[in-house]
């Protein structure tokens, strides 16, 4: 999505994610309105934010594990999904350190590895 700033980037975002509610207007994904699909839209995307929010004591492997629970991520899917997106990003060295001692741009990483955990279609 593209606009200049104070166009609404954020605020539709936010109001497809949930974080806000809508007061009018519409979404389509596929031909249907996001908002009448309920949670059947979510599992298809993906986003990430301006300013994540980590857990500093975590490791990069125990933010991800965290990170594919909450998406709803099968179980026995999770340690080979958080292998393969550490290795997309590059950090697959990092995998037990510390999000504390991670760089600005390994937490952007880390970040887009969160984003694309589980395959979404849409980023």
């Amino acid at each position: 999505m593209l606009g200049p700033n104070g166009a609404g980037k954020t605020t539709i975002m936010n109001c497809i994610s949930g974080v806000i509610k809508k007061s009018g207007g519409s979404v389509t994904l596929d031909e249907q309105d996001v908002f009448e699909m309920g949670e059947k839209y979510r599992e298809k995307l993906s986003f990430q934010f301006q300013y994540q929010p980590f857990y500093p004591s975590y490791t990069a492997h125990e933010f991800l594990r965290f990170s594919a629970l909450l998406k709803g991520m099968p179980e026995p899917l999770i340690e080979d999904e958080i292998r393969r997106v550490l290795r997309l990003v590059n950090l697959s060295e990092n995998l037990d350190d510390k999000i504390k001692s991670f760089s600005g741009g390994m937490k952007q990483r880390l970040a887009i590895a969160q984003t694309i955990l589980n395959s979404p279609e849409i980023l």
